[in-house]
């Protein structure tokens, strides 16, 4: 809220109940009894004072009567005892010398912390209480919290985006859908308009349809979670185009899609991107970060979900250090990817994934069930390495769960050759 924030009620006070009338009264006669025990020590004390040669302190002794009126006036019900005799300062005492002023008398210090006021006990048989009040620090000001924006329609996005407007904003339109990033590191929860029956495919940005992300940062990762509605978790289709840019305009930033039903890259779709990740195993908050990351997909909801690139779907991602990394039980890749920097098809249901340097380190804990796992008919590929400090390379990970695996791997695998 995301704080993501908590305020303090307090019960009114119920006066007219007879058995809270009881309570306040004898609250108010045993306060009233101190006030004139006090009194009383105080005047006996003025007077011993008075006998001694030295600094003196001087008290106004109340008018003892009046105060034992009201008291006996505040609770008749009541029996409230003054004490007959108070202990008195001996008569001989000594005086010292230079003897210091009374601390309860002597003037305080100014001081710049806040002050506490007591006001005299009541004496008219009442008691009022003030609700809580809040307390303000100087130089501060309440901070307001960020709601986080619920179920925001899209018009090219067939969804409805969750997110918190801390981290970016949303702003849908007729050319294409816009999301502007504020934070280094962000997250926007989709749900697609309709559902579908198992096995069924769902829109979620049509052929000619456009999503941008774009954002003043120079780098930033945005994880997009796309569910769908009803029974069944469907495979979810990106048909249109997708761009991200940073710096107002500079292709960049790191895009990753997360689905548990799979995700379809249709024939036609283009994503000019400066990273992508697409993945049906889910993927932690923490985990979203720039940089050189380390990300653990920590499980598929559906153990046949599938990542599909068709024919003719383009990924372009030609950013120094770029990457494009496909985690899922079976991987489909039918189209082009041109990346930059690495490629990483990692076919199974847990894996961990480091990315440093423009290199990936592939960890995986659980397999795929998958027949094939992989199965690359498209191309594959990106410039060439400009030499030893631009790193890159193309992954083929795929584990069998139980039975084995047989990868096929056809098409185009491998860089432009070198200038």
């Amino acid at each position: 809220m995301t704080g993501q924030e908590s305020m303090m009620m307090s019960k009114p006070i119920l006066a007219n109940r007879p058995l809270k009338r009881k309570k306040w009264l004898g609250s108010a006669s045993v306060l009233a009894a101190a006030t004139a025990l006090a009194a009383i020590t105080a005047a006996d004390n003025a007077k011993a004072q008075s006998q001694i040669t030295g600094p003196r302190v001087h008290s106004a002794a109340p008018d003892i009567l009046s105060m034992r009126r009201s008291i006996q006036q505040l609770a008749p019900h009541e029996d409230v005892v003054l004490p007959l005799s108070v202990p008195r300062v001996p008569d001989n005492l000594p005086v010292l010398p230079n003897a210091p002023a009374n601390p309860l008398t002597a003037p305080l210090a100014p001081s710049t912390q806040p002050q506490v006021t007591i006001a005299p006990a009541p004496t008219n048989g009442t008691i009022s209480v003030s609700p809580p009040q809040p307390i303000i620090i100087s130089g501060q000001s309440p901070q307001p919290v960020a709601a986080p924006v619920v179920g925001q329609a899209g018009i090219n996005v067939s969804a409805l985006a969750s997110f918190d407007d801390n981290d970016v904003t949303f702003t849908p339109g007729v050319a294409a859908d816009t999301i502007n990033v504020l934070a280094p590191s962000a997250i926007i929860e989709w749900e697609t308009f309709t559902g579908g029956a198992d096995g069924d495919e769902v829109t979620f940005l049509g052929s000619s349809q456009t999503l941008n992300f774009t954002s003043a940062l120079t780098d930033y990762t945005v994880l997009n979670r796309i569910f769908t509605p009803g029974t069944f978790e469907n495979a979810v289709r990106i048909d249109g185009t997708v761009n991200s840019t940073v710096l107002s305009g500079i292709r960049g930033g790191n895009v990753w899609f997360y689905s548990p039903g799979g995700i379809v890259v249709g024939a036609g779709a283009n994503f000019n991107v400066g990273s992508l990740l697409l993945s049906t195993s889910a993927i932690a908050d923490a985990d979203v970060t720039t940089g050189d990351l380390s990300v653990a997909f920590t499980g598929v909801s559906q153990t046949d979900s599938f990542i599909r690139v068709e024919d003719t779907a383009s990924i372009t991602a030609n950013n120094n250090n770029s990457y494009v990394a496909m985690i899922a039980p079976r991987i489909e890749m039918a189209g082009d990817v041109s990346v930059n920097g690495s490629t990483a098809y990692v076919a199974a249901e847990q894996a961990t994934m480091t990315i440093q340097n423009g290199l990936f380190d592939i960890s995986v804990d659980v397999g795929s069930e998958d027949a094939n796992g992989i199965v690359h008919t498209g191309s594959t590929g990106g410039q060439s390495s400009t030499g030893v400090l631009d790193e890159q390379a193309i992954y083929f990970v795929a584990v069998p769960k139980n039975t084995a695996i047989n990868m096929l791997v056809g098409g185009s695998v491998g860089y432009d050759a070198a200038a």
